[in-house]
């Protein structure tokens, strides 16, 4: 049968490594945001071909968002469509309208 051990100084090792690592990983300085995500998205002759990924009717109103920050706006049941000028490029995923004024687009990057 072996003796006991003492766990005093391997615990005393572990803890300070713990608290040295949490001193040295302490909060990160605020990166400023990407370019990017302060650039508008980019007007496509082609929008309404683009990979489309949810859309929306509502008192005559279609709106229809997708990838690259796409967001199209039908106003005469979807004979033709503009592009929403908007300050994102990132993949919008859903969208919802309760009337022809208030709205949610939601995405991802």
């Amino acid at each position: 049968m072996n003796p006991p051990r003492q766990a005093g100084p391997a615990l005393a090792g572990v803890a300070l490594l713990g608290a040295l690592l949490a001193v040295l990983a302490g909060p990160a300085p605020a990166q400023e945001p990407e370019q990017a995500e302060n650039e508008y998205t980019l007007q496509m002759p082609l929008a309404e071909r683009s990979l489309l990924l949810d859309g929306v009717a509502v008192d005559g109103l279609m709106v229809a968002v997708g990838e690259r920050g796409h967001i199209l706006i039908s106003r005469d049941d979807g004979v033709s469509w503009r592009q929403a000028e908007v300050p994102t490029r990132s993949s919008l995923t859903g969208v919802f309208f309760h009337d022809q004024q208030l709205g949610w687009v939601v995405g991802h990057d």
